[in-house]
């Protein structure tokens, strides 16, 4: 059976380890934050933006139709056709020339759809 002297010492050195740890986290969080919060970063953003949707123009008429009916409330949202959830859920396009022809995916979801596409 271990000393409990030792025991508590190597609890002790984990909590500071996990409280180290726990602080860089909320430190790289905040700095992440602030230049989110920045001019910088929203011309940056922007700029990435309007390259992405110049070079996807079927791409954007298709979101930007979509988003504008569901708005309206021609479409409604469903939920996750994969796992069911019903929170926040994205349209996706198979076929960008049909905007209304969509996937309603959670974001988790989504992504698990585009990691596969890609392989």
């Amino acid at each position: 059976m271990s000393d409990p002297a030792d025991y508590h010492r190597k609890l002790a050195q984990r909590s500071k380890a996990f409280l180290e740890q726990r602080a860089s986290s909320l430190l790289r969080h905040a700095t992440v934050e602030r230049y989110k919060a920045s001019d910088k970063y929203r011309e940056k953003n922007r700029r990435n933006s309007d390259l992405y949707h110049s070079r996807n123009p079927e791409k954007r008429r298709a979101s930007d139709l979509l988003c504008h009916a569901v708005e309206d409330g021609r479409i409604i949202r469903g939920p996750c056709e994969d796992c069911g959830s019903t929170g926040k859920v994205h349209g996706h396009h198979d076929d960008y020339s049909k905007p209304f022809d969509v996937r309603w995916l959670c974001p988790l979801c989504h992504v698990r759809l585009h990691r596969m596409e890609k392989k």
